[in-house]
């Protein structure tokens, strides 16, 4: 396994990022986006200049509105580091101006997002490990990596530079870590399991503290924003459980589906959204789901045709992305609460098969993997923050 010769990462936490910032000076000299990280101003020449501090969301109109998105086309995200891989996961941390991309060469490159130059931090690999699922903790401090052929995860520590495993107990019979999510509260990871099963770990020990079942094998798992409820999908099954009491809450048929592959929940609370082996997403209102074996979707949008594979909401729930890694630039985003299409994306753009995508901690940016190891990059016009 090659050790990470750099360590440079930017937190809220000032003595966290003050080591940081003096380990990466001492390897690499000081970063231009570190000097600018304190002080940047808007140019009035380039409509797509924005603050780079995370911090002081501000947006240019109150709302996003339906129609037609301001977006514009970015140089690729790993333009600097491209890799002939199909790319698996790509990410925004949760507190600095930079972004993971990951895929099967096992490779986890880190870049710092700015739109036009992308430049390279740092890449972490990790042998006989294809990369299927990456994610950084809730903290920004860690990347956790998963594959599908191996039944353990790995665990990058960004602070240290040390690379650790986690394993799980013999009785729970996992064959792959192909599947896990991380709780917005940052106290839970869900690993998908074998029989219907995802269990829950504690993200401070890594150890697994209790298993949900469902009847069939599981496809996505999503949490509510403060971590108190998982949405679990299966077949088409949908259970919503209590994480404090591990109970199943309710049990509902997703409309209309045989095979639900995505799910999301969208950080105000008031929906959620479930993708089909068919291309259909149908949109629940969460206030309307518990109490009933057959909801009824608020609308079942049919802008994709094949196996919905990926859903994402952004920060203020107003934009969902949706793609399908089945069928070329089959990425559409989708107005709320509206529940209409933006009709101009992705346009011309061509987008290859997208396997993974992202939207930014405050919604400036749009990305989008695909199988020929292009992390596409989108800069949002309306969101004026990263």
């Amino acid at each position: 396994m090659k050790k990470a010769t750099s360590d440079m990462w930017a937190n809220e936490d000032a003595q966290y990022s003050e080591h940081l910032k003096k380990r990466y000076e001492k390897l690499m000299g000081v970063p231009k986006w570190a000097e600018q990280q304190d002080a940047q101003q808007s140019s009035d020449e380039e409509d797509d200049e924005m603050l780079r501090k995370v911090g002081n969301y501000v947006v240019k109109a109150a709302h996003l509105t339906p129609g037609v998105l301001g977006i514009h086309k970015c140089r690729p995200l790993n333009s600097e580091a491209k890799e002939n891989t199909i790319l698996k996961s790509v990410e925004f941390h949760p507190s600095s101006q930079v972004a993971l991309v990951a895929g099967l060469s096992g490779t986890a490159t880190i870049y710092q997002v700015d739109g036009k130059v992308n430049p390279k931090i740092q890449a972490v690999h990790f042998d006989r490990f294809p990369i299927h699922c990456a994610h950084f903790s809730r903290d920004g401090r860690e990347m956790l990596a998963g594959s599908s052929q191996r039944d353990h995860m790995f665990c990058y520590d960004m602070m240290a530079g040390k690379t650790s495993q986690i394993r799980f107990p013999k009785g729970l019979n996992m064959t792959n870590t192909k599947q896990f999510y991380v709780s917005p509260d940052g106290e839970h990871l869900a690993v998908c399991g074998r029989f219907g099963e995802v269990h829950l770990l504690s993200c401070k020990s890594k150890e697994c503290v209790d298993t949900l079942k469902m009847n069939n094998e599981v496809k996505s798992v999503a949490f509510s924003e403060d971590g108190s409820v998982i949405y679990t999908l299966g077949g088409n099954e949908i259970c919503i459980w209590d994480v404090k009491s591990r109970k199943c809450q309710q049990r509902f048929n997703d409309h209309g589906c045989v095979s639900g592959l995505s799910l999301a929940a969208s950080p105000n609370g008031q929906y959620l959204v479930s993708g089909s082996d068919t291309g259909v997403v149908n949109v629940y209102e969460t206030s309307k789901l518990l109490g009933t074996r057959y909801p009824t979707p608020a609308k079942a949008i049919m802008n994709l045709t094949t196996e919905v594979t990926q859903l994402k909401f952004n920060c203020t729930s107003e934009l969902l992305a949706m793609s399908s890694s089945f069928k070329a630039s089959s990425v559409k985003l989708v107005h709320f609460p509206s529940l209409t299409v933006f009709s101009n994306f992705p346009g011309k753009h061509d987008l290859k098969y997208p396997n993974c995508v992202d939207l930014s901690p405050h919604s400036g940016y749009f990305a989008c993997g695909d199988n020929l190891g292009t992390a596409h990059l989108f800069r949002l016009k309306h969101f004026s923050n990263f």
